[in-house]
């Protein structure tokens, strides 16, 4: 009788040790012991992680707020924090944070250019009629989409561009606007 119990316990398994997954944002509200993810879609409460026991956090990427993420985690019993065990972000996201410069045409020793910030956020550098706003990842490998305004001809226009994220051969990284060609260098901080 003792095996048989010892048999059902082992092979009905803990259900605190079953890896779970969830995939979500990485909240403003992350620290460096937990890690607060807002679910896509917004159909599940928002989850907080405890990460002092993670074993794989070797794909997190800073935990930059506003950032893909993907959570392996152990289920927690009642009133516990589920421990993740693994937490994976977006690679693009971490690369295109920071600011992308290039020469200004008209002010000589100054740049302009654009500055991406994290959940989103964007901002031009020197570019007084060129605003940018926001940007967010578009889904494809190093391709963003940049939004703001524009007040170039008079009037504000609302307008969104797609750039690529590129990395040489000597590991500097390059912003390329589509359709007006502009190249931005990402500016050590």
């Amino acid at each position: 009788m003792a095996c048989a119990a010892l048999l059902a316990v082992s092979c009905g398994g803990d259900k605190k040790a079953e890896i779970k997954q969830m995939s979500g944002f990485v909240d403003g509200g992350t620290s460096m012991h937990v890690l607060v993810v807002d679910p896509i879609g917004g159909d599940a409460a928002q989850q907080s992680f405890a990460l002092d026991d993670a074993t794989d956090l070797k794909e997190a990427y800073g935990l930059l707020e506003g950032n893909v993420v993907m959570v392996d985690y152990k289920a927690a019993g009642e009133g516990e924090m589920p421990v993740a065990t693994k937490v994976a972000c977006s690679k693009d996201y971490a690369d295109a944070i920071g600011r992308w410069v290039m020469p200004d045409p008209v002010r000589e020793g100054e740049v302009m250019g654009v500055e991406l910030r994290v959940g989103g956020k964007a901002q031009s550098i020197n570019m007084a009629t060129l605003r940018y706003a926001s940007w967010e990842l578009q889904g494809e490998a190093g391709k963003i989409l940049l939004k703001g305004v524009s007040e170039g001809s008079g009037s504000p226009i609302e307008f969104t561009e797609t750039a690529t994220i590129a990395k040489d051969a000597d590991g500097i990284y390059t912003l390329t606007i589509e359709g007006n060609g502009a190249v931005y260098t990402k500016a050590n901080e």
